[in-house]
C-alpha cells in the first residue's frame, strides 16, 4: 500500500488569490474605461504594480503546494525529523 501525505492545503489561500486577480481585472477595466488621461494612466500603473504582485504570489503559491514545488512539504519533513 502507498503511503500517501496527508494535504493541509496551502499557505497561500485560493481566496486571496482569487481576490488578488479580481483587483487586477478591476485595475485594468479602470484603466481601460477612464475618460481622464491622468487618471486612467495612474489606473494603469496601479494594474501594472497588481499585476506583478499577482503573478509573483500566484508563483509562489505553485511553489509552496504539494504538487508544484513542494516546499510546504519539505518544510513538514524538516519539523518531523526533528521531532523526538
Amino acid at each position: 500500500m502507498k503511503h500517501q501525505t496527508p494535504n493541509y492545503g496551502n499557505w497561500i489561500p485560493k481566496t486571496m488569490m482569487q481576490v488578488l486577480w479580481g483587483i487586477t481585472g478591476l485595475t485594468l477595466a479602470a484603466a481601460l474605461i477612464w475618460k481622464s488621461r491622468i487618471i486612467s494612466a495612474f489606473a494603469f500603473l496601479l494594474f501594472l504594480l497588481m499585476g506583478g504582485i499577482t503573478v509573483y504570489m500566484q508563483l509562489c503559491r505553485r511553489a509552496f503546494s504539494f504538487e508544484g514545488g513542494g516546499v510546504m512539504g519539505q518544510i513538514h519533513q524538516y519539523l518531523l525529523s526533528k521531532l523526538s
